[in-house]
């Protein structure tokens, strides 16, 4: 069937044929679309916490479908994470998710390091089981000291050479270099990926017409990889979440070479176009976008099908109704900074409570799907904690007690506060959440030298006592890192203390959510505070709002919270508001997303602890808006909350 899709890639073709190599014939050249995902954590359904309705298996099949009619030469691949991140998870480890694979007919997947959290036993025979029809990959895994190495080896291979209408296309797979979940993947190790890619690319570029990479690392490591693998025309990346409109082009060797991403959760689909002329063996990039998932799209029944299977089987694990609405929250809550209401909170808060301890402790990369305002469900309370099911006890990640010296507890959060002024690689003060304890802290000034430090700790109510001893609730994650971070900086912390309570800290969560629902941003915060000496200036996501401006049906002003967390009055600022494109899911939080100024505002002076609420006139219909505001010259040292974006629906 002719279609002006069809039209515009022949004609790309053509362009790029007699512009680099007139000599050639027309069908010498064909364009190859790669579709693709990442991060999709075993997300059956669409996320709730999704601003555009986007996602879902079912949906993603419908699209895959019609995309692929209109091309003549595809192939569609996973960049990693396909598994743990979900409840579904402690059902198969995954297998749920390889069957939709191939029920949708993906040709190949890379392991990510939440894919390898089962173990490499389990992870090698799944691997096995479906390598006819999905091949695995892991070029850089090393199985020297593994008693079962040779299987692992042969179940979850380095590369893969696809043959499509005539054309070979090498994959070379990457794994993730992660030094913390790697103990899951023991006694199987990570090396590092640049060198082993570039000798897998010496043995597979002659033996092919297209060569990929397929990374599960970092993006900006993937850049690396792009970079410096030679003969490499793309690399599909996952792991960041990132979200690339536009596809990021590497320079290698006078060569450009795209490196693309889809997000998470499946939300988006990725169509990366090649040029190929396997006849004079170049490639040239031929574009890249988006698709997303919209919630308009059909559901595919066949998939559909597995879904509620997989729903079925959930229910029965659990023993009841896992979309039983358990309470509410008036906010939305994410797990970007603790500066804010965030699902370390939830955690945190939670942790402590289920023991009566004294400190609640929770990183905030650990938390998983963020919560919409609104019902909260069984399924939605797990989610906030979905890590790691131990098929062996059949239990996800516990509340510890952790019994710590308040010398200690001072060691371990000064070193949370000080941390980019000791040169140690964590981003800011805003990763880590704690409850019941309270800090203030006098912010680094680089431009006279002077660092960081903690002038005072509260525990509930009173000044921490060094000598005395405190009750910390923490889960594995933190257990694991406290330690790593304890060996790695020879802070001499005594964490021997310590008891498993054998409860699940994502049920510890559910009941806490029971209790004190509804959510709000003021019980989420109680006993969580960091307050900076001087002023702390923060806007965040859920303090922004549309409402009804009273000129006519249709029109609507933001409204926006601005609140003062430091110990200091704030100087005269300025707020200003910018609105995005509306209904646009595919520009939002891309380099395509282009703001125009709604407004700004003169801010006076904010007493410590003070909210201030700012309107802003506009003019917006029905739909969904991005907004972005920020507050200018704030100058206060922690700058992670100077700034929000958020999707506003106005209208139904």
């Amino acid at each position: 069937m002719f279609t002006l899709q069809r039209a515009i890639s022949a004609g790309t073709a053509l362009v790029l044929l007699s512009a680099t190599a007139s000599s050639c014939r027309k069908e010498d050249v064909q364009e190859l679309v790669i579709f693709h995902t990442n991060d999709l954590h075993y997300q059956l359904h669409p996320p709730k916490s999704d601003y555009f309705g986007l996602g879902g298996m079912a949906r993603l099949s419908t699209l895959l479908n019609q995309q692929r009619a209109q091309h003549d030469l595809t192939v569609t691949l996973d960049a990693g994470d396909w598994s743990e991140g979900s409840w579904y998870f402690n059902l198969d480890a995954g297998a749920t998710m390889i069957e939709l694979f191939n029920e949708m007919k993906f040709d190949a997947a890379v392991v990510g390091n939440h894919d390898y959290l089962s173990g490499p036993d389990r992870l090698s025979k799944l691997a096995a089981q479906y390598k006819k029809d999905l091949p695995l990959l892991g070029a850089n895994f090393s199985t020297d000291g593994y008693e079962n190495g040779t299987q692992f080896s042969d179940a979850i291979p380095g590369t893969v050479i696809l043959e499509k209408e005539g054309i070979k296309i090498g994959v070379i797979g990457l794994t993730t270099v992660d030094y913390v979940y790697s103990f899951w993947l023991n006694p199987v190790k990570v090396s590092e990926p640049i060198a082993v890619a570039q000798a897998q690319a010496k043995l597979l570029r002659p033996k092919v017409d297209v060569l990929l990479i397929l990374s599960h690392n970092s993006f900006s490591l993937n850049e690396q990889v792009a970079r410096a693998v030679y003969g490499v025309d793309a690399v599909i990346s996952g792991h960041s979440h990132r979200k690339v409109a536009e596809a990021v082009m590497v320079e290698n060797a006078g060569r450009k070479v795209p490196v693309v991403e889809t997000g998470n959760w499946g939300r988006y689909l990725g169509e990366l176009r090649l040029i190929v002329n396997s006849k004079e063996k170049w490639v040239k990039f031929g574009g890249y976008r988006i698709h997303p998932v919209d919630p308009k799209l059909e559901e595919d029944p066949k998939i559909t099908s597995i879904v509620e299977r997989a729903d079925q089987e959930l229910a029965a694990l659990y023993g009841g109704d896992i979309d039983e609405v358990i309470g509410e929250s008036e906010i939305d809550i994410r797990h970007d900074d603790s500066h804010e209401a965030n699902l370390g909170d939830i955690a945190s808060q939670s942790y402590r409570a289920s023991i009566g301890a004294d400190v609640g402790l929770e990183q905030l990369t650990l938390t998983g799907t963020r919560l919409r305002a609104g019902p909260i469900t069984v399924r939605d309370a797990h989610d906030i904690l979905p890590h790691i099911f131990n098929f062996e006890t059949g239990r996800e990640w516990t509340v510890h007690e952790l019994l710590l010296s308040g010398a200690d507890l001072e060691t371990f959060l000064t070193v949370l506060f000080t941390a980019q002024d000791l040169d140690i690689p964590i981003i800011g003060t805003g990763f880590f959440s704690h409850s019941g304890v309270e800090v203030d802290w006098e912010e680094s000034a680089r431009s006279s030298g002077t660092r960081a430090k903690i002038t005072e700790i509260r525990v509930g109510n009173s000044k921490l006592d060094r000598s005395k001893t405190y009750r910390v609730a923490l889960t594995d994650g933190v257990v694991l890192a406290l330690r790593v971070v304890n060996d790695a900086l020879k802070l001499g912390l005594n964490l021997s203390r310590i008891r498993d309570t054998e409860q699940e800290g994502w049920r510890a969560i559910r009941d806490w959510i029971r209790i004190q629902s509804p959510l709000t941003e003021q019980k989420l915060r109680q006993g969580t505070y960091q307050r900076s000496r001087g002023f702390d200036l923060g806007v965040s996501h859920y303090g922004a709002r549309l409402i009804e401006s009273g000129r006519d049906l249709n029109s609507r002003s933001l409204q926006v919270d601005i609140v003062n967390d430091g110990r200091s009055p704030s100087p005269k600022v300025i707020l200003r508001c910018y609105t995005g494109a509306k209904d646009d899911a595919v520009k939002y939080g891309t380099s395509l997303q282009k703001w125009d100024l709604l407004g700004e505002r003169l801010l006076g002076t904010i007493s410590p602890g003070a909210r201030l609420t700012e309107t802003l006139e506009g003019a917006f219909d029905d739909g969904i808006w991005p907004v972005k505001c920020e507050l200018v010259g704030a100058g206060d040292s922690y700058s992670g909350n100077d700034e929000m974006t958020v999707a506003l629906r106005a209208g139904k």
